[in-house]
């Protein structure tokens, strides 16, 4: 059997229908909570594999995350297509100022590995509302591994004089600005 997007959003729409799946859920590494929603329509944007509501009563905030799922990689696509979903919502999903609460949106790409040959692990690192899984679907079931923002390109690596450089460079920026 051929594992499939649509069995990587199986079993997590499986699982979030259920107290003791999302326990599980958060037990193999993904941490879910609210409503969900799967296949959302959201018209000329497209349809996102699934999407969570979460209220937080105490703080009056809204949580809105989208889960983009990819079989394979993750990369610049993805996230883009997230994005697209995000715009959609934020302009035609809730109206801001109609409401007494704050609304924060997030992304979660979630696939088995990494776009990790171009500028992709740049951007993903200057994006604090994005988050990244990978998943690894063994025999005993699925499990997610969250990945941190402190990536890079996989042939990237700076010695101690380039590292010297670059911090002499910045320095030098911030002291002619603040003479100014």
């Amino acid at each position: 059997m051929e594992f499939k997007e649509q069995t990587l959003e199986d079993i997590i729409w499986e699982n979030v229908q259920k107290a003791d799946g999302r326990v599980l859920l958060k037990e193999r590494g993904l941490d879910v909570s609210g409503a969900f929603y799967r296949q959302l329509d959201l018209g000329v944007y497209g349809r996102a594999d699934l999407v969570s509501v979460d209220y937080n009563i105490k703080n009056k905030k809204v949580i809105i995350t989208i889960y983009e799922l990819k079989k394979k990689k993750i990369g610049d696509e993805a996230l883009m297509q997230a994005c697209r979903y995000l715009t959609a919502l934020e302009r035609h999903g809730f109206d801001n100022d109609a409401c007494d609460y704050n609304i924060e949106y997030r992304i979660r790409l979630i696939g088995d590995s990494i776009q990790r040959g171009d500028d992709f692990v740049y951007l993903y690192n200057a994006l604090p509302f994005v988050d990244i899984f990978t998943y690894n679907y063994k025999i005993n079931g699925i499990f997610f591994d969250c990945v941190s923002h402190n990536w890079c390109r996989k042939e990237e690596t700076l010695n101690e004089e380039t590292t010297k450089l670059i911090q002499q460079n910045i320095d030098y920026c911030i002291k002619a600005a603040s003479k100014r």
